[in-house]
């Protein structure tokens, strides 16, 4: 995923929340998230994913 909005679009099953939660990390591991907000997006698309 080039991107991290894509990335979350994206998320429908385990496997692309896996690829989906590392963008996250990586993206708050140089900044360009602050990690309470990496950690707010990953904690919804856990949900969305268990709700489905």
């Amino acid at each position: 995923m080039p991107n991290i909005k894509s990335s979350i679009r994206s998320v429908k099953t385990d496997a692309e929340l896996v690829q989906a939660t590392s963008v996250i990390d990586k993206a708050a591991s140089k900044g360009v998230l602050h990690k309470n907000t990496a950690a707010r997006k990953k904690s919804n698309l856990a949900a969305k994913v268990n709700a489905l």
